[in-house]
């Protein structure tokens, strides 16, 4: 009987060890996960928009909002990304709508070869809160783009702008 409580006490330890092991690898996970996140992407808050149109007063620049989920949003991003490669004097903003996917999020923007830009992703659990606080006339719909003059002009557009209305948009900016 007591080989049998030794033999329990030791498996018990065991398995205490291994449990904390596996504890101590999600929370390595979990800040490993959030410094990923903080290393790509700057996290998009309520109030991201309007630090932006202060960062760039005075300045033109393209906020693109895209999805891993989005059908079109790479060859959009891929257009925009070209565009202003040739417009360098316009800023190339990007902001991705999925919650909690940075990795994946960032394996995609990276294998795009964009431009160097702003990374955004929205943050928190309430995608739909913070698509209501950027703008309340947007209902979701991807790719989104908001287009900005130097004197903060803005123009909008769901789906994606077509490469004439790109060029008339930057023959337009002072």
């Amino acid at each position: 009987m007591r080989d049998l409580t030794a033999l329990c006490g030791r498996a018990a330890a065991g398995m205490a060890r291994e449990i904390a092991l596996i504890g101590l690898l999600m929370v390595v996970s979990v800040v490993g996960s959030r410094w990923v996140m903080a290393a790509d992407f700057q996290p998009w808050q309520g109030e991201s928009r309007r630090a932006l149109e202060q960062q760039y007063a005075r300045k033109p620049f393209i906020l693109a909002l895209w999805s891993l989920d989005c059908a079109y949003c790479a060859e959009d991003l891929r257009t925009l990304g070209a565009w202003v490669r040739q417009h360098p004097h316009v800023t190339l903003v990007t902001v991705n709508t999925d919650i909690g996917q940075a990795t994946e999020a960032a394996t995609f923007i990276d294998g795009l070869a964009l431009p160097a830009h702003a990374r955004w992703q929205f943050a928190g659990n309430d995608a739909d809160r913070l698509r209501y606080q950027l703008d309340p006339a947007w209902y979701g719909e991807l790719p989104r783009t908001y287009f900005y003059d130097a004197r903060h002009q803005v123009q909008a557009i769901s789906g994606r702008p077509a490469k004439d209305w790109l060029d008339n948009w930057g023959r337009s900016l002072p």
